[in-house]
């Protein structure tokens, strides 16, 4: 059976995580909603979470259980949206709880490709820490070694 998709207006631990309100994200956990439920686009509350680097948001999530692997219907996961944005320390929280680091997108952009191409070197560095492969090539084969050296952008 498919999950059941809430737009905001109908899916309120969604509209807690967008208002950044933990006491109202925890009254939903404690409700009933789940920790992975789902938006119209497949994007969960942690992955929300990890787009606007609320760290103690998506360490509730975490705790309560969702899904660190978890990608939306076009691939991207919670590390994916940490790694474009910058956010170290909600990628270190994702990493921590198990994140799969070389994950791909549905372009074959692993996490680090992401972090290469809006040049944020320290979640590079992070990235690398954490085994990420700078040689993994995407469906256009290009490496994120690749693109940085094409964007002169030095991180590696």
């Amino acid at each position: 059976m498919t999950p059941k998709r809430h737009s905001l207006k109908d899916g309120p631990l969604l509209m807690a995580v967008e208002k950044n309100d933990v006491p109202a994200a925890t009254r939903c956990l404690a409700e009933g909603w789940s920790a992975n439920t789902l938006d119209l686009d497949g994007n969960t509350p942690l992955l929300r979470a990890a787009f606007l680097g609320e760290v103690p948001l998506l360490s509730l999530l975490l705790k309560e259980g969702a899904d660190v692997a978890h990608a939306n219907d076009l691939g991207y996961n919670a590390l994916h949206f940490a790694a474009q944005e910058g956010h170290v320390g909600v990628a270190r929280a994702l990493l921590a709880s198990g994140a799969p680091v070389d994950a791909p997108d549905q372009h074959g952009n692993t996490a680090l490709f992401r972090a290469v191409y809006a040049e944020q070197a320290e979640l590079v560095a992070c990235l690398l820490a954490a085994g990420a492969d700078p040689e993994r090539r995407n469906r256009h084969d290009v490496s994120p070694r690749e693109l940085a050296d094409n964007l002169g952008f030095e991180c590696f």
